[in-house]
């Protein structure tokens, strides 16, 4: 939770320290909202979780992540903050918040459960698990940030819209969708149950099951957003009509 202020709050399960950034015996389970200290004064203007990691996007761009999963292990360890206690944090537990090594500002995130995507003004970066192809890459897993493929920096720059799903990511500009990964019941919207390694244009005008088709060139209608869920997809457009693919 991200209040008006910047302060970030969290709650839940805390085993692998993807609610306060940090772990011990006596806070494995937060059973009510808690303040992540280690993020106290970064200007936090949204923030993410995935199954068991969460971050943060601040207002200056930077991005900061915590916890565990494949979004964060092996190499990623290479850039953790261990931020003493006494510096940033008023407990004696050591917080391990990594602040992302991105050059450019990141304008957008998201994290699916295993996955996370970063968009800039000149790309859009992923890491985590890859397992249906849903960093949009040549990769099995990275634990660092990477350019998505065959997203160049006119796209990247236009981007309104960020949203992963479970193995799947799709991102959309005013006139239409790029989407990628696992495509289980149609959750691409490309009219195939299939997966789609590499980003993928949907732009035709089609009546089938995957009717987010219907979204990209309707005359009048532009996407204002999306969001994707385990097996389904929602789109918005500017004129308030909302679009739907994947399971019923």
């Amino acid at each position: 939770v991200c209040s008006h202020s910047g302060q970030v709050f969290g709650f839940g399960s805390n085993r692998q320290s993807q609610v306060l950034g940090m772990v011990s015996t006596s806070n494995l389970s937060i059973l009510e909202p808690a303040e992540v200290e280690g993020v106290r004064g970064a200007g936090a203007l949204k923030v993410c979780a995935g199954v068991s990691n969460s971050g943060i996007l601040t207002e200056s761009g930077e991005v900061y992540l915590w916890g565990g999963n494949r979004a964060l292990s092996g190499s990623a360890a290479q850039l953790e903050a261990k931020i003493k206690a006494s510096k940033q944090v008023k407990t004696k537990n050591t917080c391990k918040i990594t602040k992302l090594a991105i050059k450019d500002k990141v304008v957008s995130l998201d994290f699916g459960p295993t996955h996370c995507i970063a968009v800039t003004k000149s790309s859009v970066l992923s890491w985590g698990s890859n397992t249906f192809g849903e960093l949009g890459r040549d990769s099995k897993m990275s634990t660092l940030p990477g350019p998505v493929d065959d997203i160049d920096q006119k796209t990247a720059s236009a981007v309104e819209a960020l949203s992963c799903g479970r193995n799947y990511s799709i991102i959309a500009d005013s006139e239409s969708l790029l989407v990628w990964g696992r495509g289980l019941r149609g959750v691409l919207g490309t009219g195939k149950p299939q997966n789609e390694p590499k980003p993928v244009a949907v732009k035709v005008l089609h009546h089938t099951y995957s009717a987010i088709r219907l979204v990209t060139r309707m005359i009048g209608e532009k996407v204002s957003n999306v969001s994707c869920g385990a097996m389904h997809t929602l789109a918005v457009t500017a004129s308030g009509k909302l679009f739907a693919c994947g399971s019923k």
